[in-house]
């Protein structure tokens, strides 16, 4: 799309909230009456001060921050170590952390770059603890050591997140979402 059809796309978005905001909810999960005005002066800041989109929507990034985005394929990574440390065994000793590193790597530097273009995981995977390592590099394709594998478990035994969006750890049946997007 060119620059001119996505601006067409905000001015019809910003229409149809103006013209829909009344018969918006005014509590609940959905979009609000509040949070209506609030895109719809956010696009009409994006044409009068003539700022970038992401300044007009309050999306830039500042120094030092991260995209909201890499918190929840971060959650999705840490959650398939985590069971993948539980299929593993053994508790999260040091010892068995790094036993799970090292397959981690393994699994990183010889299979890995075949799979990854999979839309799933590969058949021959599931059930066993490769099925997670897929499901934490396709989440983040970044090698980690066991020390922090190690931090990532003992969050989670504490009950500590530093990212909180719902439903990004596994989904009902208790296995890793295969999407990362």
């Amino acid at each position: 799309m060119s620059v001119k059809q996505n601006a067409q796309l905000l001015v019809h978005l910003a229409t149809f909230l103006q013209s829909s905001i009344k018969s918006l909810p005014l509590v609940g999960d959905g979009l609000t009456a509040g949070g209506a005005e609030l895109i719809i002066a956010r696009i009409d800041r994006y044409f009068v001060d003539r700022c970038s989109s992401d300044e007009a929507l309050g999306l830039r990034l500042g120094r030092g921050e991260t995209h909201p985005g890499d918190s929840l394929l971060f959650e999705k990574r840490d959650a398939a170590l985590r069971l993948a440390v539980a299929m593993h065994g053994g508790g999260p000793t040091n010892e068995n952390l790094k036993t799970v590193a090292s397959k981690l790597e393994r699994y990183h530097t010889s299979a890995w770059p075949r799979e990854r273009f999979e839309n799933s995981c590969p058949k021959h995977r599931r059930g066993r603890i490769e099925e997670y390592f897929w499901h934490a590099l396709r989440a983040r394709d970044r090698l980690i050591g066991w020390e922090q594998i190690r931090n990532i478990v003992a969050a989670s035994a504490e009950g500590k997140s530093a990212f909180s969006f719902p439903g990004a750890a596994t989904n009902p049946s208790g296995t890793v979402d295969s999407d990362p997007g």
